[in-house]
């Protein structure tokens, strides 16, 4: 089965362990998956303070090597703002080219504040317009300032198919789990 994998990793915040962690977890999750599957293909979103971007340029990635190249040349802004998430779900909607035939996976790495503006694009837009399998990598003890709308998102999260993922020493192998079964 063709395998579309995208990772939107915040690349402005206020929690640069994390990120380091995240990276790390994108990198050996990339790693995995180009020596495991015949036809995947990964993307990474950079999530910036008000805008998204493709990680190098570049919107899919087809081997481990180029993927850990451009991963390595990104670079944390420590930065205590809200960042506007839904330019990367923005960017999803308008941008990203899943092929028809391919399992879509979408994880968000969140590793600082990140907001919605009023009447603007989340999580749950994407969940309802697109058929992905939509998860969250977030830091321990990570919340949402609002419990109704973190319960909304892990309503569209567990409804997906999706997970919520935990950064630590598991995270990678539970990713890989989620995508291989």
């Amino acid at each position: 089965l063709d395998k579309d994998i995208v990772f939107v990793l915040q690349t402005v915040g206020t929690n640069a362990d994390a990120y380091k962690q995240q990276v790390e977890v994108i990198k050996a999750v990339a790693e995995n998956a180009f020596s495991s599957n015949d036809d995947v293909r990964i993307c990474v979103i950079s999530q910036e303070y008000d805008s998204a971007v493709f990680l190098g340029k570049k919107e899919w990635y087809t081997n481990a090597n180029d993927l850990c190249q451009a991963l390595d040349a990104e670079f944390y802004i420590k930065l205590n703002k809200y960042c506007n998430r839904s330019e990367s779900f923005k960017l999803i909607l308008e941008k990203v080219d899943f092929r028809d035939n391919a399992i879509k996976y979408v994880y968000f790495a969140m590793n600082g504040y990140t907001n919605v503006k009023t009447n603007d694009i989340s999580q749950l837009t994407l969940c309802k317009k697109l058929d992905v399998i939509y998860s969250e990598v977030r830091p321990a003890r990570h919340e949402y300032s609002e419990q109704s709308y973190e319960e909304k998102v892990n309503e569209a999260i567990f409804k997906s198919g999706g997970e919520v993922f935990i950064v630590n020493d598991s995270c990678a192998e539970n990713i890989i789990n989620h995508i291989n079964n």
